[in-house]
Order: C-alpha cells, then structure tokens, then sequence
C-alpha cells in the first residue's frame, strides 16, 4: 500500500506533540550518533541509519504510524532550523542586554525547548570558537569570546549601533594601527659540508694517492714504450724476411737454370768434364 501522506514538511499539521517530542527526545540523546556526517566510517554512517530506523519506529509507536525514515530525517532538520533560529534570537538580545543572564523561554513548546537544550552546545548553532558571528553581521562579533569589554553604559563595545561603514572604517584603522614587524635579516648561507678540495690535496692522503696516480702514469707511458719498440722490431723482422725470402726465391731460380744447363748437355753426349768446362754457358733459346 503506497504511502499518501507525502512529505514532513507539506503534512506539518498531521504530526502531532508527542511525536514531535519523540524526535526531540531521541535526537538530545544519541546527538553524535544522528549528526555524524556523510563522509565519516562506513560503521558510522550504518549506526546513523539503524538510529534513524528505530526513531522512525518509536514516532510511528506513539502516533499513527507510517511515517518514513526520509520523512523523518527531514522533520527532523526542520525542527532543527527553527530551534537555532530561536537560539540565535536569544543570542541576540543577551548581547543588547549587555549581561550573561540565562536566556528565558517563556513563550516556546516543550518540544523546541528540547531541540534548544540539545543544541545548546552544538556548533551547528554556536560556530566554531574564534570564528564570525553570522547572528550579527553589523558588528562582526567574534564567538565564544571569553572577556568582553564593557562601555561605560553597560554595552559591549562591539555592541554600539554603528553601521556597517563606519565599524569596516573602524576596522581598517585598527588594522593599520599595528606596529611594524621587523625585516628579517638575510639568509644564511648553507655550510658546506665536508672539506675543501684545495684542502685535501695537501693532505697526506691526497698526496699519497696523486703519488700513486703519477706512478701509474708513468707505469702505463712506459709500457707504451715498450710495446712501440716491440712493434718495431716485429717490423725490422718482417723486412728481413722478406729479404731473406728475396733471396731464396733468387736461388730457386739459379738452380733451376742451372738444372736445365745440365740436362741440355748431357743430350749432346758430352762427357762429366766437357760439363764442367761448359758450366758458364747458358741455355740456349729455341
């Protein structure tokens, strides 16, 4: 069966007093619980709701029931909006009074009475301390003020009925009257850390490692030398043997001329000593 009494807020008439105060009574005790906000713990935000549930159980055990939890959470931020703003009215006429007398709630329900006791220290109403009284905008007061100076006519000073202008121009003096802070000096420069290097060159370890780098250049120049003077060698030898192989090749052929001297005369039947004699003779061209 769909529900057809619409919202909190367009069937205000149909709640009556007892539920109202159901709302009022449970909200003063589990204030934390029901205010905690959207974006807490997930364990939180899921007490919130059984909260509102059983809330909506007990308005609807006292009334005449159906009544949604949407509903009731929206009772009950109406119910909120009209207890700060009668907080806010007695915050003012405490201040024009100029005393901190407790303020009188002589014309207000019980029901509002209880969401005043329960928001009485609540920074939903109060603000946070040392913010801006948003309650009056003429005088800027600050909140939760532990000393407020008192004009000569009982007044807090704050509390003169000056305009917006003139308290701003007041303001601005006030803020211009201030002393000068002084300039602050020049930056000092950062230490450097470990020593100078022109330093560890004439200390003893640094003259013992340039004596060893100079030693390994000498080390490496001289087996450059070394190895220029092989090559050279490797160079003169090379040429050796190509003189030498120059040579072997000059006597292969002289042998094998000589070879061919031999052959040629003994096919013209000459004996070992005509050979001999006819050693210096050379082959003849055919």
């Amino acid at each position: 069966m769909a529900n057809k009494r619409g919202t909190a807020k367009d069937e205000d008439l149909e709640m009556n007093d007892a539920e109202k105060m159901v709302i009022a009574s449970t909200y003063a005790d589990k204030l934390q619980v029901l205010s905690s906000s959207d974006f807490a713990s997930k364990a939180k935000v899921r007490q919130r709701e059984l909260a509102f549930k059983e809330l909506a159980e007990k308005v609807n055990a006292v009334g005449r029931g159906n009544w949604s939890v949407l509903q009731i959470k929206a009772k009950l931020n109406e119910m909120k909006t009209k207890a700060a703003e009668i907080i806010s009215e007695k915050k003012i006429e405490m201040r024009l009074r100029g005393d901190n007398s407790p303020p009188v709630y002589g014309n207000v329900s019980p029901t509002k009475k209880m969401m005043v006791v329960a928001l009485k220290d609540s920074h939903l109403v109060h603000g946070i301390p040392g913010g801006i009284d948003s309650n009056d905008p003429a005088t800027f007061a600050p909140v939760h003020s532990k000393e407020l100076p008192v004009h000569a006519k009982g007044l807090p000073v704050h509390a003169k009925e000056l305009p917006i202008t003139q308290d701003h121009e007041k303001m601005n003096e006030s803020v211009e009257d201030e002393p000068e802070v002084a300039a602050r000096g020049p930056l000092r420069k950062k230490r450097r850390v470990g020593a100078d290097g022109r330093e560890w060159y004439t200390s003893p370890i640094g003259q013992d490692m340039q004596e060893q780098r100079t030693q390994l250049a000498e080390a490496e120049m001289a087996l450059l030398k070394e190895q220029c003077a092989l090559a050279q060698e490797e160079l003169t030898l090379a040429k050796e043997q190509h003189a030498l192989a120059q040579d072997q090749k000059t006597l292969a052929k002289w042998q094998v001329e000589e070879a061919k001297l031999k052959i040629y005369l003994l096919t013209r039947n000459l004996n070992p000593y005509e050979i001999d004699e006819a050693g210096n003779l050379k082959l003849p061209v055919e």
